[in-house]
C-alpha cells in the first residue's frame, strides 16, 4: 500500500513515526503534532492574507482600467462626432462651390480660342 502524502510508503512513515517516538517521547508527540498544526495553520492563513491581498490590488487595477476605458471611449465618441459634422460641413462648402461655379460657367460662355494665324486676304 502507497500514501500519496509525499509520495512515501507504508514502512517510510513508519520509520519517521519511530524516530519522532524516539526523539520527543510519548509524551511530547500530542504537543508535537499541536504545534505542526498551528504552524501549517499559520502558514495557510499566511498565504491566504496574500492571496486576499493580491486579489484586492487587482480588483484596483481592474477598476481603474475599466475606468480609463470608458473615458478613452466617450473621448473617441467625441472625436467621431466632430469628424462627422466637420464632414457634412465640407460637403456643404464644396456643394456650395461647386453650384457657384456651375453658375457662372453657365452665365458666360466660354469665347472660342483665337487662331494664332491671322487670316490671309485672297486677292
Amino acid at each position: 500500500m502507497v500514501f500519496v502524502f509525499f509520495n512515501l510508503g507504508f514502512g517510510e512513515l513508519f520509520a519517521i513515526f519511530v524516530v519522532v517516538l524516539l526523539l520527543f517521547g510519548a509524551d511530547k508527540i500530542p504537543e508535537f503534532a499541536r504545534s505542526l498544526g498551528k504552524g501549517i495553520r499559520y502558514v495557510k492563513d499566511a498565504t491566504d492574507g496574500v492571496k486576499r491581498d493580491i486579489q484586492t490590488s487587482v480588483d484596483e487595477v481592474k477598476v481603474s482600467i475599466d475606468a480609463n476605458m470608458k473615458e478613452v471611449k466617450e473621448g473617441v465618441d467625441v472625436v467621431n462626432s466632430v469628424k462627422r459634422n466637420s464632414q457634412a460641413s465640407l460637403k456643404e462648402v464644396f456643394d456650395d462651390i461647386a453650384s457657384t461655379v456651375t453658375a457662372e460657367g453657365e452665365s458666360s460662355k466660354p469665347t472660342p480660342p483665337h487662331s494664332e494665324k491671322e487670316p490671309t486676304k485672297e486677292v
